[in-house]
């Protein structure tokens, strides 16, 4: 038996290396010259941009097929080559993959001198938390504002305490009469305990009526009833 010897792509020099050609041929951004370890770099934060930028760029067609091998060219090296990277998603991107890579290698570049993470992204999520925040206080603001206008135009109950048009200065006075009626109540019961207090109280009180004749006793009111159911006329009642 004989072995057979060939060569593989790399050994024959037909097939080249086309990336060499690639790169010979395109533009690529100034910032790609700067080196980025990725040892100082939260890959953690960039899978979450790349994988949100990604879906962008893509607009919405769900294919992540992209997006793990932007993520996997990041993580094969310690100093990867963005030019490479764009080289290999100029197939999904088109003309987007310049940009893209672009934008990644910013924000690459950013984290390694930040401590891991792009300073610019930091400023992005607490600007948009701030929008949050003032969009909630608006909210709240509508909310409170609507509640009072359909407080002030529901009618008020019978009997409370205030009505639509009332003041504390007019609750003020309902509470002096109030008081007043009550002092004047107090009065007349420190008479009525005191000797004589009673005729006093008759002969001062404008409101009570002491010319008007007792009601006869009971016994005589009957009599009077039984008369009429009678036919009869009723029998005299005598002068007190």
């Amino acid at each position: 038996m004989f072995g057979m010897r060939g060569t593989n792509l790399e050994q024959d020099g037909r097939w080249g290396d086309k990336n060499k050609k690639l790169k010979g041929k395109l533009k690529f951004p100034k910032c790609f010259d700067t080196k980025v370890t990725m040892n100082k770099v939260n890959m953690e934060v960039m899978r979450a941009w790349v994988t949100k930028r990604m879906a962008d760029f893509m607009q919405g067609t769900d294919d992540d097929v992209p997006t793990m091998l932007c993520i996997n060219l990041l993580e094969a090296s310690k100093t990867p080559d963005p030019r490479d990277i764009q080289i290999q998603l100029t197939g999904f991107l088109q003309h987007n993959a310049r940009p893209f890579c672009e934008e990644l290698w910013k924000l690459l570049i950013d984290a390694q001198e930040h401590n891991g993470i792009p300073e610019s992204l930091l400023q992005q999520e607490m600007d948009a938390l701030e929008r949050q925040q003032e969009s909630t206080q608006q909210l709240a603001d509508r909310m409170r504002q609507r509640a009072a206008h359909q407080s002030s135009s529901i009618p008020p109950l019978p009997g409370s305490r205030y009505t639509r048009n009332s003041s504390p200065d007019d609750d003020a006075t309902n509470t002096a009469g109030h008081l007043a009626r009550a002092r004047a109540a107090q009065l007349n019961a420190s008479i009525s305990n005191t000797p004589g207090g009673s005729r006093i109280k008759r002969e001062s009180s404008p409101f009570q009526n002491d010319d008007r004749p007792p009601s006869p006793p009971p016994h005589l009111r009957r009599r009077a009833r039984n008369g009429r159911r009678g036919g009869g006329s009723p029998p005299p009642v005598p002068p007190p």
